[in-house]
């Protein structure tokens, strides 16, 4: 089963809501009360719980929809904010730099 269906999160969550959501749900299924439940969100949470996780719960995990590893990468990569170009001025400085090296 999904981690983030399990947790009840979008898969662009980040860590801080993630950790949010996961310590709301152990405090309502607490290992005492029902330890069937608490098992499954302490295991889905490892699977989602930082970045290093997710990518290799993206990458590695047969659950995971699409055909291939590399999909669900393709995927993960795409849920991140693209970096922006260097302007003019970033590049000049960074060709100097190399220059120098």
């Amino acid at each position: 089963m999904d981690p983030y269906e399990i947790l009840g999160l979008s898969p662009n969550a980040d860590d801080d809501a993630i950790r949010k959501v996961y310590i709301e749900l152990v405090r309502r299924f607490s290992p005492d009360t029902d330890p069937e439940a608490f098992k499954l969100i302490s295991g889905a949470y490892e699977k989602v719980k930082d970045e290093q996780s997710r990518l290799r719960h993206y990458l590695f995990n047969r659950e995971t929809p699409g055909d291939t590893p590399f999909q669900a990468f393709l995927r993960h990569v795409s849920y991140h904010e693209k970096p922006k170009p260097m302007n003019y001025d970033q590049m000049k400085e960074f060709l100097r730099k190399c220059a120098k090296s």
